[in-house]
């Protein structure tokens, strides 16, 4: 067995966001092949091969053990490596004692942790420690109101940022602030609503969370009855995790569902969403928010699948005061043919950096009725893992692979991380998606005939993976991006205008 080591995250205070040395070779033309630069991308990224340790922080879920929670926290944590990792899950319960396990990893293979299987309580964080690279971390929630999959942090941060949140009649929503360190933090929070005004409750003003502690804050509560609201976290001192957690229960002309949204810890000039929805009866938004002290310029592309068939949808332009957010309903105006898949870049015009979330909506009429909201990704990789594969009873998964760049093909290979087995699937080693495609996997409702399944994405140029499931049982759906691989990541650099796109089915069921 190996000996335990404190991961080095925990002994670095002045650590915000992923940062990656990453080889630019094929990001732009503009870039020499074989140069490096370091890159900071603001979203949770794996540990680099050969790297001491890993850590993650997966903040939002209750851990009631009952079917009466909200959203049941399971954490998912999937070895990229191949070789077996030591792991140390501890709980921190917001009523109770801090509770610790430790786990095996195996090589190429999954574990799933319920974390209500240590403490119970009506809110749970949970705090991930591996010792070695190559591990990522995900997590599950399931409630009521339907099931959701979101993304853990690879690091605290002293700002989250949330484009959007609602809290009218039928829903709830939670911010799970996880503070993980030894000392307390000190936070404000502040809602931009739909009219304009600006609120800061009192409550949350100097908010002290204390150390090795999570507090949940019901926010339907606090400001309440309003359509939409940008919430803003910052720390005066110390750094936190922040998740949200939106649940609607279908009434008030609200679609029944689920989410949970790890925030974004920055801003960034550019986002990309690989999946925009191709099914009818479905609404899709894209929430821009603007955190900057000026005016941001942005463009919201809907990039449409096969454009010789279905045409160029011209850009959202958008402009988006200081402090402010913007709401971009895709199939409004009618630019957006509903039924017509596609896929969502927004990036600044002028160099204000922002933050894009997308919520999909599935009412009584869709196909699979449900919610989900999902912050893009500001970051291209040349590995991906997706810890969550496969979901019990799914009605039916996917994994979205986007070549943005606007100059070069990407080469592709899906391997399979399963008990053990670490094997390209068939059909799927070498799969070219030229400038400005994507590929979507279907694989079916059985996971590929393996479970618990986690996956691989490698590529020869930086690509972005994307994973869309649905939930058979409370009919729910959940986006998810996947997690890149330091050493690998780095920022977009010439995105393309126009898309296209295949579908390659390898599942079954």
């Amino acid at each position: 067995m190996r000996a335990w080591r404190l991961p080095a995250l925990l002994l670095v205070p002045g650590l915000i966001v992923a940062a990656a040395v990453v080889e630019r070779r094929g990001l732009g033309p503009e870039r020499a092949a074989g140069t490096a630069e370091a890159v900071e991308v603001p979203m949770p990224a794996a540990a680099a091969p050969g790297a001491a340790s890993s850590t993650f922080f997966c903040a939002g879920g209750t851990a009631t053990g009952s079917d009466d929670g909200a959203a049941e926290h399971t954490v998912v944590v999937a070895n990229g490596s191949g070789e077996p990792r030591r792991g140390r899950l501890t709980a921190y319960p917001s009523e109770g004692a801090v509770a610790s396990r430790e786990f095996d990893l195996p090589p190429h293979a999954r574990v799933d942790l319920v974390v209500s299987e240590l403490v119970r309580a009506p809110h749970a964080a949970a705090l991930v420690e591996l010792d070695g690279g190559e591990v990522a971390v995900q997590h599950e929630l399931s409630g009521p109101t339907g099931r959701a999959t979101g993304a853990c942090a690879s690091a605290p941060a002293t700002s989250w940022y949330f484009p959007s949140g609602t809290t009218r009649p039928g829903t709830r929503m939670i911010l799970s602030v996880f503070n993980p360190f030894p000392g307390s933090a000190v936070l404000d929070i502040v809602f931009e609503t739909e009219d304009g005004t600006t609120r800061r409750p009192q409550q949350y003003e100097s908010l002290v969370v204390p150390g090795a502690s999570l507090v949940a804050l019901d926010v339907t509560d606090v400001v309440t009855l309003r359509e939409e609201l940008f919430a803003t976290v910052v720390a005066r001192s110390g750094r936190v995790v922040v998740d949200q957690i939106q649940t609607s229960d279908g009434s008030e002309g609200s679609p029944r569902g689920l989410s949970v949204t790890l925030g974004a810890p920055a801003p960034a000039t550019a986002w990309v969403f690989p999946d925009g929805i191709g099914a009818l009866g479905y609404g899709e938004r894209i929430v821009v928010a603007n955190p900057a002290d000026r005016i941001a310029e942005v463009d919201v592309q809907v990039l449409l699948d096969d454009p010789e068939r279905n045409g160029v949808a011209e850009p959202f332009e958008v402009s988006i005061g200081a402090g402010s957010y913007e709401v971009v309903d895709v199939f409004a105006d009618g630019r957006v043919p509903p039924g017509v898949a596609h896929q969502i870049v927004v990036r600044s015009r002028n160099g204000v950096a922002v933050v894009a979330q997308r919520v999909v909506t599935g009412g009584a009429d869709a196909a699979q009725p449900g919610l989900s909201a999902t912050i893009g990704s500001p970051g291209v990789a040349t590995r991906w893992l997706v810890p969550v594969g496969s979901v019990e009873a799914a009605s039916g998964a996917a994994v979205i692979v986007s070549n943005p760049s606007a100059t070069g093909t990407a080469t592709v290979v899906l391997r399979v991380l399963a008990g053990g087995r670490y094997e390209v699937v068939q059909g799927l080693d070498g799969v070219v998606i030229e400038a400005g495609g994507r590929r979507v996997i279907d694989l079916g409702t059985d996971a590929l005939g393996l479970r618990p399944l986690a996956l691989e994405v490698g590529s020869d140029r930086p690509v972005t993976v994307e994973s869309r499931f649905g939930f058979a049982e409370g009919d729910d759906f959940s986006y998810l991006v996947a997690v890149p691989v330091l050493g690998s990541l780095g920022a977009p650099v010439d995105l393309v205008g126009t898309l296209s796109s295949e579908t390659i089915v390898v599942g079954g069921g």
